[in-house]
This record gives C-alpha cells, sequence and structure tokens, in this order.
C-alpha cells in the first residue's frame, strides 16, 4: 500500500527559501532531477563585469544576445549581466537542429 493515499489532499503552503535555489537537469542520464545549492546567493556588481574588461575597455551597458533556451545554466549565467545593467536579446524560440 503506497503512503501517498493517507497523505492530506490539501494545497501545501507557498513557501520560498531566501537561501536556497536549485536548476533543474536531465544531466546525462535523461532522468528529471533538481540540483540545489544550500548557499546564500550572492550577487555583486564585479560578478556582472565583462570577461574582456580584464585586457580592454568594455563600453557599458552591453547588449548580448542570448541564443540558447532560458533554462538551466544559461538562466544563471545571463542574470549576473541583467543585474548588472546590460541589456539582454532573447531569441523567441530556440532549436537545437539549426
Amino acid at each position: 500500500a503506497s503512503s501517498a493515499a493517507s497523505q492530506s489532499e490539501s494545497p501545501l503552503p507557498v513557501v520560498v527559501s531566501s537561501v536556497v535555489n536549485g536548476i533543474c537537469s536531465s544531466g546525462s542520464t535523461g532522468v528529471p532531477k533538481v540540483i540545489l545549492n544550500l548557499a546564500q546567493t550572492v550577487w555583486t556588481p564585479e560578478l556582472s563585469m565583462p570577461f574582456m574588461a580584464a585586457w580592454t575597455q568594455v563600453p557599458q551597458p552591453q547588449t548580448i544576445l542570448v541564443p540558447g533556451p532560458m533554462y538551466h545554466f544559461n538562466g544563471f549565467v545571463t542574470l549576473t549581466n541583467l543585474l548588472g545593467g546590460d541589456r539582454l536579446v532573447v531569441l523567441e524560440r530556440f532549436d537545437a537542429a539549426m
């Protein structure tokens, strides 16, 4: 017998942790899973500095093309640019075959 049958059907409360973030992945196995980061999320302006700024002046804000889908790691990578004041141009659709 399943323990799920004894569980309440009442909606669960909405709970959002301020110190945990996670991404969904199918990884190399193809089995969906959630990868949790239990460390507190911290952002500083230095995280949004363009990589090339170490060698040459980069005008800011930048306009950044995001050709990949906004799931998994791509959403986290582009978020630092967005928080730093850059403009993101996100493609309307993503087609892996293209």
